[in-house]
């Protein structure tokens, strides 16, 4: 169960800032130089990983639905199938925050001077 609270919270994560970041060279960058890096990695690293994650996930979340599958354990949990639906919906919101993301640094790369709370609208 520890496991869906992981898988719905990614995209928020995401949107909150509060993701691990390994900040050896970005704090020293200017907000444009980090707009840049955030970009690259949105386009080049995350989505092409949360379309992998969907694409990997698909066939077991089907064969699942069709099954119905249920835990063998006495007292498990009576519809799995409902939970392997978070291989699909955790790389969909991620996906989804992250053009959220992307559309913000790209409007940071255009406008550097801007604080970072007035381009996403008072939330970092």
């Amino acid at each position: 169960m520890h496991g869906t609270n992981f898988l719905l919270a990614a995209g928020y994560s995401l949107n909150r800032q509060s993701h691990v970041r390994v900040d050896i060279f970005y704090s020293k960058m200017s907000y444009r130089q980090q707009a840049m890096v955030d970009t690259f990695g949105t386009i080049f690293l995350l989505l092409p990983t949360c379309i992998f994650i969907a694409w990997a996930s698909w066939p077991a979340f089907l064969l699942s639905w069709r099954v119905g599958e249920m835990s063998s354990e006495p007292g498990g949990l009576p519809a799995l199938y409902l939970l392997k639906s978070l291989l699909l919906l955790m790389p969909l919101l991620l996906s989804v925050e992250a053009i959220n993301q992307l559309l913000i640094q790209l409007k940071r790369i255009r406008e550097p001077e801007l604080p970072l709370t007035e381009i996403s609208g008072g939330k970092v």
